[in-house]
Parts: structure tokens; C-alpha cells; sequence
């Protein structure tokens, strides 16, 4: 049976995209011998970023969507972002592989906290040309000791927000809900890092620095700060930080109506700070972006920042 993912490899993926960003224009021809120097399988290379809705091909041109292009410039910079935004492409977004992807990821099921498979002989011969996608992405790694496929801690996350669209067992909740608690409290030590750094040059200032959501998750921020500057009186101003954990590609963050209207409350003293994560627990505090008076720059900022009713409170009218 023809999968496909057959004739596909990250390697590939990786030539034809160095390619792309070596020519200002790109000829469907030129572009097949430059990658046949290095690479096989060029027509199915293309047809697989074709699925994913990031290239099409018109008079014997390929074109980039501007998304792809965006990323191809940032790829110089960071090689681990090409590999999370096709892996995000595959397993989050409708196209032609989300059948098949749905298939082979619904076999995961947790087991003393992980996400494990075992396929028999049978289905591993069958899926072999998914299953050595994923394990280039990084997605699945293979236990020899166990005989099992695994799905790795550095992309648990991306597998935990792909399932929720699936029926969930309670346990597969109860970790859900803990790994994403164990992620958001590693950003808040991220950031409370960042802030000492920030003030070390008023080390008088750095007792401002508090961890609320430690002992008050209702504060609807998490960490408590100050300014560089005093005010009127010459006390520090406050600096009320949210800390959002969130994808390096589009910076998605859920935020709730407590932190909201707290957000709205406090005007220009609130602060959300966009932490982006590399893998697992790691984050990128060079791409940190901090957002001042949020409720204005960002909840009533429909022209540059996109939101999703995902939850509402329903009662009964008396």
C-alpha cells in the first residue's frame, strides 16, 4: 500500500528549503537539479510542502505562502524551527495528511506516564514511512529496551495540545493538565530570573520581586515587580507580570477572564511577558516578548492579534 509519507525525509525537506533561500527566483527546473546534486526524490519533496499548503506551483514557479517565507528567514538563524513548524503543520493543521496522522497518533495511549505504542510486525512494516518522519521531526523516539515507540518529552506538549481534539481518558487529563502546570511554573522562574537580572543595577529594587502565584492563583498575574523609575513619591511603581509559555511560531497563549479584567485593572502597570519554548523545558529568552498595557496592545488589538471564544460561563436567568 503507497503511503504518503513514502520517498519523504526531514534531509530532503531541509535541500529543498536551502534552496528556496538561496534564489530570489525560483524555477521549478533549476530548482530540480540544484536539489538532485544533494538529495533524492525531488517531485515528492515538493508535493509534500504542496500538502502542508505551503508552496504551489504556477507556470513553472514555485511559490512560498508569506508564512513559509517568514520561517525560511528565521530558519538561518534557528535550525530547530523548521523542524517544529513542519511537525506543527503536520499534526495541527487540516491538509492532505491529517487522515493518516490521526491513524497512526490515536495509537497512543499513556502508560505510567508516558505516551507509548507497540505495533505489531505487521503495522510497524506498514507505518514505517510515518513513523521515520515523526522519529526525524523528534516527535517519537524508539525504546529498544522496551521494544516500544515513546512520544519524547521534548515535544510532549505539541502531543498533548494534538490529543485534546481526541477523547481523552482521565489519566491522559490528569497528565495533560500536570505537564502543562510543571511548563508554566518553569517559565515563571524563567522570567523571575529575567526580572533580578533587569533590576541588578538597583539591587535595592530587587526585594520588589515576588512569585504570587505561588501562594495566590486568583491574583491573575503571576509574578509581582517593579519599575527602574519611581514615582511621585519615591517609591518603586509596581509591575504586575503574566507569564504566558508559548510557541515560538505564532506566540498562541490562553489567557482567562480573571487575567483579563486584572489586565484591565491595572492599565499600564500589567505586563504579559510571551516566553517561547524550545523543546521540553527549555525556552528561548532571546525571543521574550514583553507586552505592556495588554488589555489595550492586545485584547483590543483585533488588527494585529487574532482571539477564539473557547470556553463560556452559562447560567440559568432568574
Amino acid at each position: 500500500m503507497i503511503s504518503l509519507f513514502d520517498n519523504i525525509s526531514f534531509h530532503q525537506i531541509k535541500v529543498l528549503i536551502n534552496i528556496f533561500n538561496s534564489l530570489s527566483e525560483l524555477k521549478y527546473e533549476f530548482i530540480k537539479n540544484c536539489f538532485q546534486s544533494d538529495a533524492q526524490n525531488y517531485k515528492e519533496t515538493l508535493d509534500f510542502l504542496r500538502g502542508l499548503k505551503l508552496v504551489k506551483v504556477k507556470d513553472d514557479i514555485i511559490i512560498l505562502t508569506d508564512e513559509f517565507v517568514k520561517i525560511i528567514k528565521e530558519y538561518n538563524q534557528n535550525e530547530s524551527i523548521i523542524n517544529h513548524f513542519i511537525l506543527k503543520k503536520l499534526i495541527n493543521s487540516k491538509n492532505i495528511f491529517t487522515r493518516d496522522i490521526f491513524s497512526y497518533l490515536n495509537n497512543f495511549k499513556i502508560y505510567n506516564g508516558l505516551f507509548e505504542y507497540t505495533p505489531t510486525i505487521k503495522k510497524r512494516l506498514k507505518e514505517s514511512a510515518i513513523r521515520n518522519l515523526f522519529i526525524e521531526l523528534g516527535l517519537i523516539y524508539y525504546n529498544r529496551q522496551n521494544e516500544k515507540y515513546e512520544i519524547t518529552d521534548n515535544y510532549i506538549l505539541d502531543f498533548i495540545n494534538y490529543i485534546e481534539n481526541r477523547k481523552m481518558t482521565l489519566e491522559e487529563l490528569q497528565f495533560t493538565l500536570k505537564k502543562q502546570g510543571d511548563l508554566g511554573k518553569a517559565a515563571e522562574l524563567e522570567i523571575i530570573k529575567y526580572e533580578k537580572s533587569r533590576l541588578k543595577k538597583k539591587p535595592q529594587l530587587l526585594k520588589c520581586i515576588e512569585h504570587t502565584s505561588k501562594y495566590d492563583i486568583m491574583a491573575g498575574y503571576d509574578i509581582k515587580s517593579c519599575e527602574l523609575e519611581k514615582n511621585d513619591f519615591q517609591t518603586p511603581k509596581l509591575r504586575f507580570i503574566e507569564v504566558k509559555a508559548v510557541s515560538i511560531l505564532d506566540y498562541r497563549f490562553n489567557w482567562s477572564r480573571n487575567e483579563i479584567d486584572k489586565s484591565k485593572l491595572y492599565g499600564m502597570q500589567y505586563y504579559l511577558y510571551l516566553l517561547p519554548t524550545i523543546k521540553g523545558k527549555r525556552f528561548d529568552i532571546k525571543k521574550l516578548k514583553i507586552v505592556r498595557n495588554p488589555y489595550i496592545n492586545i485584547f483590543k488589538n483585533i488588527n494585529k492579534w487574532a482571539r477564539q471564544e473557547e470556553k463560556y460561563s452559562v447560567w440559568e436567568k432568574i
